[in-house]
């Protein structure tokens, strides 16, 4: 996405649609992520790499959860 990452077009997403849900996908490690602040604590968060298996759960979890954006008890990895 040349000019912008995730984060900013989420940012956008969400400010047009607010009841939009969110799923971040990274090659990146949850510690490197939180160290640099480039997700907040609320952002839920898939790991790569992943099974399918488990992109399917991430993305039932995200559908069902409460409130876009929040975790809600989901964990950060796969």
């Amino acid at each position: 996405m040349p000019g912008q990452n995730g984060r900013v077009l989420a940012e956008r997403l969400v400010a047009n649609y607010p009841r939009i849900k969110v799923l971040y996908i990274s090659g990146y490690t949850d510690s490197f992520i939180a160290g640099h602040g480039v997700l907040g604590p609320e952002s839920i968060l898939l790991n790569k790499p992943f099974t399918e298996e488990a992109l399917i759960h991430k993305v039932r979890d995200v559908l069902d959860s409460a409130k876009h954006g929040q975790r809600d008890g989901l964990s950060r990895g796969a």
